[in-house]
């Protein structure tokens, strides 16, 4: 469903989809080239500043870019607020995918997804339950059990938080599309070894582990995250190579 027309940029429109009963909302950036990179900010981030900076980069390269809030958060519905679960998120993940394919000027074979800390252990579950899926862009994933759950503990309260932690690594291998994994090798909210795991269990993976912190890729680093990230997309939505690609990982 269509609402308004942002007044800032005037080149995205709100959009809602249902899910559980109540209505996520988004912001729809309109592509054209077919193809849709589906956003989501990390925990507890709405979509603004979780995803504006990187969605804009994303819609000037061709790509079509909803932007959405999970329910419960921003202005999505549903009650309790400000309170996540791992099946509610993954299945917020799914409802946006399903609703990005009716868009009617998306190829449903060009869906891609990026996401971020506790959003990108989600995609991990998700893409290893959605075989259609063209590429999934993974950035500081908050995953890996027990060394993940350690670390949150040190850094990230209230406890309630561990619940959402660990899904990635099993996961991970069931992954079969393009995966591109961005660890930092300073993070101090994730685990950088979990997620180095998870990564290289994954067949199609690309692991890039720059230096600096959790959110070194908002402020200091955004730049030269973004343009590996639209590189990526370029190679594996756009040209949708047939032949498995082979892991690689640089720093």
């Amino acid at each position: 469903m269509k609402d308004v027309t942002d007044p800032v940029s005037g080149e995205r429109e709100k959009v809602r989809f249902s899910r559980g009963g109540s209505e996520c909302a988004a912001w729809h950036c309109p592509g054209s080239d077919g193809s849709c990179v589906i956003t989501a900010g990390g925990f507890a981030v709405t979509k603004e500043p979780g995803t504006d900076l990187f969605a804009r980069r994303f819609h000037d390269a061709g790509f079509g870019v909803p932007a959405f809030d999970c329910r419960g958060f921003g202005e999505s519905g549903g009650r309790p607020r400000q309170a996540a679960s791992v099946s509610g998120r993954s299945a917020h993940w799914r409802a946006a995918v399903a609703f990005a394919a009716t868009l009617p000027e998306v190829d449903r074979s060009g869906l891609a997804l990026w996401g971020f800390c506790a959003s990108a252990d989600h995609l991990l579950r998700v893409a290893a339950r959605t075989p259609h899926l063209a590429a999934v862009i993974a950035r500081t994933p908050n995953v890996g059990g027990p060394a993940a759950a350690r670390l949150a503990e040190r850094h990230q309260k209230p406890l309630s938080l561990l619940r959402l932690l660990g899904r990635g690594v099993r996961d991970a291998p069931r992954v079969r599309c393009p995966l591109h994994v961005v660890v930092r090798e300073q993070d101090q909210s994730a685990s950088p070894t979990a997620a180095v795991h998870a990564t290289r269990r994954a067949p199609r993976a690309e692991l890039v582990r720059p230096p600096g912190g959790h959110h070194a890729p908002f402020p200091e680093a955004r730049e030269r995250a973004v343009d590996a990230e639209v590189s990526f997309l370029r190679r594996h939505v756009l040209d949708s190579p047939v032949a498995p690609v082979a892991s690689v990982e640089r720093r």
